[in-house]
């Protein structure tokens, strides 16, 4: 399940605990269904057609920054390295991205390009960055347990010759595109793009910008907040990390 999931499942202890019983939702059976009648539909059409166009001439995925080639086969293992910016930093931030109309995500987007960019100049001039999506474009589908989350294939071109500002509007730009057409499966958009695009481990991209906001998650931040030892209260149970 996605992380909206494990919240539902939270809300639906708390309910169970205190007696509440909730109108049932529509099941993720039923998502599948929505999703297979909608690649044949008009907004489904339309949704390829984009994609098409963004992804027509992709290149093929590089390695991310310093990344070396496996000498054997990928078994999809990775790490995970969690850096915490102090409060002023996160601040300063925030405020840039207000300055510039643009979201933080839009800029941390940006900045990853710019970085891949530096480390690799010709490689990354062009350089697609993938960018989560919620996947519950419609109501319905707000109250149902399952794994909604896709990533769709954020292309940018880096020019470090042009102002930053026009790079950040321009990222903002694309991801709003994106999420507009995040409806289709991950598959669907993957077979828009050439052969070399979409072929090894990891089709169109090797590099994720993932971001949450763990204020709207009250006592449940501490679920995924690593080096937290905080706890939630469900009744008469106290749930920890």
């Amino acid at each position: 399940i996605d992380v909206w999931s494990f919240e539902l499942l939270l809300k639906d202890l708390g309910d169970a605990l205190a007696g509440i019983t909730a109108p049932a939702a529509p099941s993720y059976q039923a998502y599948v269904r929505h999703q297979t009648t909608l690649r044949d539909s008009e907004s489904g059409q339309r949704q390829q057609s984009f994609w098409q166009t963004q992804l027509s001439d992709a290149p093929a995925p590089a390695l991310p920054p310093l990344a070396t080639a496996p000498v054997e086969p990928s078994r999809m293992e990775g790490a995970t390295e969690h850096v915490m910016l102090p409060a002023d930093l996160a601040k300063q931030i925030e405020a840039y991205a207000r300055e510039n109309g643009v979201t933080l995500y839009a800029l941390l987007t940006a900045v990853w390009g710019m970085v891949c960019q530096r480390f690799d100049p010709d490689t990354y001039g062009d350089v697609i960055i993938g960018a989560p999506s919620h996947g519950r474009t419609g109501r319905q589908w707000s109250e149902t347990l399952g794994f909604f989350v896709s990533v769709l294939p954020l292309r940018l071109q880096i020019d470090p010759t042009l102002p930053v500002g026009d790079l950040l509007q321009a990222t903002n730009q694309k991801l709003s595109a994106a999420m507009a057409h995040q409806d289709i499966p991950f598959q669907d958009v993957v077979a828009t793009a050439p052969v070399a695009a979409r072929s090894g481990d990891y089709p169109l991209f090797n590099t994720v910008v993932h971001m949450r906001q763990l204020d709207g998650y009250g006592d449940a931040s501490g679920f995924f907040v690593p080096n937290t030892n905080g706890q939630m209260q469900l009744g008469p149970l106290a749930l920890k990390p």
